[in-house]
């Protein structure tokens, strides 16, 4: 009895040994990916295709990052101007990836698109580059 106990504690605790590294594997190549797209390297599996995504969605997202876009990169500008959105890539429907710029500095941001109320998005930034 304490032999099959023995058996099955250690046969779960290797289950889960495998799934974390599996989940940190599956992480890892996410990431790489997100990579690709920001550095502009050759990616042979897209993630989207934009033309796929309804132009009314697509233009009321980007109508709406554009107006917002101060509040969206919540950065101080060094010697005064305004942030204004150079490109704006969606990378899936919910994942947009957008260069941003004052004439003196750039930067970059990875949006998770939450939701969509009303004339609001709610949003969550994965990654920023300064």
């Amino acid at each position: 009895m304490i032999g099959k106990k023995l058996l099955l504690s250690a046969t779960l605790t290797l289950i889960l040994i495998v799934c974390i590294f599996a989940a940190f594997a599956h992480m890892n190549s996410r990431l790489s990916t997100i990579e690709r797209f920001i550095h502009g390297l050759p990616n042979k599996a897209p993630v989207t295709i934009e033309q796929d995504i309804p132009e009314d969605y697509r233009s009321f997202i980007e109508e709406y990052l554009q107006k917002n876009v101060e509040n969206i990169v919540k950065r101080k500008h060094p010697v005064g101007g305004k942030w204004i959105i150079t490109k704006r890539l969606f990378l899936s429907a919910n994942t947009m990836r957008l260069d941003y710029e004052d004439g003196h500095e750039l930067g970059q941001l990875i949006l998770a698109i939450e939701d969509i109320r009303e004339d609001k998005i709610k949003y969550k930034i994965l990654w920023k580059s300064e």
